[in-house]
């Protein structure tokens, strides 16, 4: 008997109700060289902010056609994909700290290293200090 081949992987199939949204994220990931080099996705939970994060970083670490390295990505299992979160009530110091740290690494297989910081409005004043430097003046596809 044969098996079924694999599902296609479309990284934005992934996000539902959000078309404009992955309109504009799909035209930043298709013209790197104008690419910002951050992103805020806000919106109500259950929203779909994690689901577009996951697959604007799918598009811009994997080749196109590359579903293996996708697949990688969207799971939260690629090397050059570091997510932040927490359970607690708040985001601690020394895990922003060890995010920037992480950050000036160059990308070990992708295009670029994405970091993703989930419910960041759960950081204090001084933890989000920790992250401002990275952000306004990160290392080279990060």
């Amino acid at each position: 008997m044969q098996q079924a081949p694999p599902e296609q992987v479309v990284p934005w199939g992934a996000v539902w109700g959000q078309p404009e949204a992955v309109a504009q994220f799909q035209a930043a990931a298709s013209d790197p060289d104008s690419l910002a080099h951050a992103w805020l996705i806000t919106g109500p939970p259950g929203s779909g902010r994690s689901t577009l994060a996951a697959a604007f970083a799918a598009a811009l670490i994997a080749e196109p056609g590359d579903e293996a390295t996708m697949r990688q990505v969207i799971a939260r299992t690629h090397p050059d994909v570091t997510v932040l979160r927490t359970e607690q009530v708040i985001i601690r110091i020394d895990e922003a700290r060890q995010l920037v740290e992480r950050a000036y690494f160059a990308p070990s297989l992708g295009r670029y290293r994405v970091i993703i910081v989930e419910d960041a409005d759960r950081m204090a004043e001084r933890t989000s200090n920790v992250l401002l430097k990275a952000l306004e003046e990160p290392p080279e596809r990060t």
